[in-house]
């Protein structure tokens, strides 16, 4: 339900100042930074803050990794 519900609350067309009662809902969905970055580049021709980059690197680097883990191979305890 998480997915659905994030992707109901990425402020694509919405602006974001119309979250200013939810505001956690905007930083809980890594969406929106990617959004943001996207409008600060296509709209006002400046380069996304540094901190919404690490922040969607950040989401992307634990769903990497969180992805892995059930596909990861065994340790072999022989050895072998």
């Amino acid at each position: 339900w998480f997915r659905g519900a994030s992707e109901w609350l990425t402020p694509i067309f919405i602006p974001e100042d119309r979250y200013a009662t939810v505001p956690f809902l905007l930083k809980a969905n890594p969406m929106a930074y990617v959004v943001r970055a996207y409008r600060d580049i296509l709209l006002f021709n400046r380069l996304p803050a540094a901190r919404d980059f690490a922040i969607v690197s950040m989401y992307a680097a634990v769903t990497f990794v969180a992805g892995g883990l059930p596909v990861a191979p065994e340790a072999d305890p022989a050895g072998l």
